[in-house]
């Protein structure tokens, strides 16, 4: 065998037994980072949890806020928590939610135009909330937008206006609004059909916003996606039953608040009455004390201020700005 055939049978050898060690090695390597991976995941999955966890008991956990900016709408709310009553199954949170987003357009008159009639609209504003502001210690408050007329082009029209003048062809969707105690609002429909005639409020309506709510008009039921549900069935004020005057937020247990309309006090799972929803009531200026029941007997005061937009100026002779 020649000499540069030996050569070239040394380095095919060598190259071999190279290629056979960084194969083991490249095993080796791939192993230890897999172990390093699963136990990783392991911390993570001992520590993650435990770590939220601890953020609920810290003492300053009732004086933190929730503030969110809706993406579609670019309206912004937050929420203040004032406490909270665990009960069976059920806690009566104490919460007040504030909602930028509160101007409403509706009909208000129309003029006759050419074989048709133009409607003219305004804003309304916050039609559901005390200037923005609500409670969770309220109830939904249900709008039936059925009778709601619109056009061929999906214009919404007055049929009311001017007796009614060019208004044959109006259209309508059978669906409601329901306005939650946090200040949200959520389109229920009972179909996508467009309807010649007024439709009637009956059936079951379902969410169509993703929300997954579904509200039932036979039985006065509304239905949460957690399970939970709203019963409006037993409210009609018979001055004979004193239990005709509550509502009932019932959980997928069974556990129930019953909510005292008239007074808007409610009543928790243990049988414990007197919580009373905050004052949000701007219907004047003023100065309004909370009280709520603190550990040991202890009383919470909280204070609420109703004042004038202008009032906040340092010089009144400046234009208040919107």
């Amino acid at each position: 065998m020649s000499n540069q055939t030996q050569s070239h049978c040394c380095i095919y050898h060598l190259n071999r037994s190279y290629y056979r060690h960084c194969r083991g090695t490249l095993v080796a390597f791939l192993a230890i980072l897999a172990v390093t991976f699963l136990l990783n995941d392991r911390a993570d999955a001992q520590t993650t949890t435990p770590n939220i966890k601890y953020t609920n008991n810290t003492p300053d956990v009732s004086l933190r806020s929730d503030l969110t900016v809706d993406p579609s709408t670019l309206g912004m709310s937050f929420s203040l928590p004032l406490g909270n009553y665990p009960g069976r199954g059920l806690s009566l949170p104490i919460t007040v939610t504030y909602s930028s987003k509160q101007w409403q357009m509706t009909n208000f008159g129309g003029v006759p135009g050419s074989g048709n009639l133009n409607t003219m609209q305004k804003g309304f504003f916050s039609t559901a909330s005390k200037s923005g502001w609500t409670s969770a210690m309220t109830i939904p408050q249900r709008e039936y937008m059925g009778g709601q007329a619109y056009g061929d082009g999906g214009k919404a029209l007055c049929i009311l206006c001017l007796g009614g003048i060019g208004t044959s062809g109006a259209q309508y969707v059978d669906r409601m609004n329901i306005s939650m105690p946090d200040g949200s609002k959520h389109e229920l429909r009972k179909s996508d059909q467009v309807l010649q005639q007024p439709p009637v409020w009956s059936g079951e309506y379902i969410a169509v916003d993703g929300s997954r709510m579904r509200y039932n008009h036979s039985t006065q039921i509304l239905y949460l996606p957690d399970g939970s549900r709203y019963d409006f069935s037993t409210y009609n004020m018979d001055e004979t039953n004193p239990e005709t005057k509550f509502i009932r937020y019932i959980d997928r247990n069974g556990n129930i608040l019953k909510h005292d309309v008239p007074t808007g006090v409610w009543t928790d799972t243990l049988g414990r009455t007197g919580l009373a929803s905050p004052p949000l009531n701007n219907a004047a200026p003023g100065t309004f004390n909370y009280n709520l029941p603190g550990v040991g007997g202890a009383t919470l005061t909280y204070t609420f201020v109703w004042s004038y937009l202008g009032d906040v100026r340092t010089d009144s002779s400046q234009a208040l700005c919107y």
